[in-house]
C-alpha cells in the first residue's frame, strides 16, 4: 500500500488545492497509463500537458502599480501579449490584457514602463525594480509584437498562395 510517497511527485503547492485521496487515486493510475512509453514519449504528453496550462509561454515579473496598492503585481509577456495579474493570497488573477493587435503603444523612462490600448487609449503605468530591468522587459515586449507581426505575416502570405 505504499506504492509511492505524494511529497516526492507532487509539490506542496499543488497538495494544498487537491484532495490527497484524490491524488493518492490518481497517480497510480496515471503511472499505469504510461508504464513502458518510452523516455521521449512521456516527455512529449509532458510537454502537450504543458501547453495546455493557462500561463504556459508567459514571462512573469514582478511589477509594482504607478499608485500604491495592497496587492502584488505580475507583468507577463507571452506571444498573444501582456498580461496584468493582481495577486491575492498566493492565487494570481489577471485583470488587465494588452493584445499585441490592440496594443497602441509601450514606452519606458527610467524605471516606469507604459501601456496603452487602442481601445480605451489610458496609460497603464507600472513601476519596476531598477531601469535595467524596464529595458529588458521593453525588449521582450518588442520582439514578441515583431515576432507576432512576422507570423501573421507569414500566415497570411501562406494564405494567399493557397488561393
Amino acid at each position: 500500500m505504499s506504492y509511492f510517497r505524494v511529497e516526492h511527485y507532487v509539490p506542496a503547492r499543488v497538495m494544498e488545492k487537491l484532495d490527497l485521496s484524490y491524488i493518492k487515486e490518481e497517480l497510480p493510475k496515471l503511472h499505469s497509463t504510461y508504464v513502458g512509453a518510452s523516455e521521449k514519449e512521456t516527455e512529449l504528453e509532458f510537454l502537450k500537458l504543458c501547453q495546455r496550462l493557462t500561463e504556459y509561454g508567459v514571462h512573469l515579473h514582478h511589477v509594482l502599480p504607478e499608485k500604491r496598492s495592497q496587492t502584488g503585481i505580475l507583468l507577463g509577456v507571452c506571444c498573444k501579449g501582456v498580461v496584468i495579474f493582481e495577486v491575492h493570497n498566493g492565487a494570481r488573477t489577471p485583470v488587465l490584457r494588452f493584445p499585441w493587435r490592440e496594443t497602441k503603444k509601450i514606452s519606458f523612462s527610467k524605471k516606469k514602463i507604459t501601456l496603452q490600448n487602442i481601445s480605451d487609449g489610458i496609460k497603464h503605468a507600472f513601476q519596476t525594480d531598477n531601469s535595467k530591468t524596464c529595458q529588458y522587459l521593453l525588449h521582450l515586449c518588442s520582439s514578441q509584437h515583431k515576432f507576432q507581426l512576422q507570423m501573421r505575416t507569414r500566415q497570411s502570405n501562406q494564405d494567399t498562395q493557397d488561393i
